[in-house]
């Protein structure tokens, strides 16, 4: 099932995904010509 996690963010050319956070859940580190974003998961 996809899901937008944000729209005005650009096209992602470096991705990592790892537990940022320390939740256990798999957050999302991106970075691209508008900069670096972090999207965490919430419960």
């Amino acid at each position: 099932m996809r899901h937008m996690i944000e729209e005005d963010n650009g096209v992602g050319t470096a991705f990592e995904v790892a537990d940022i956070n320390g939740d256990g859940l798999l957050d999302f580190a991106i970075s691209n010509k508008k900069g670096t974003f972090v999207f965490e998961q919430e419960r």
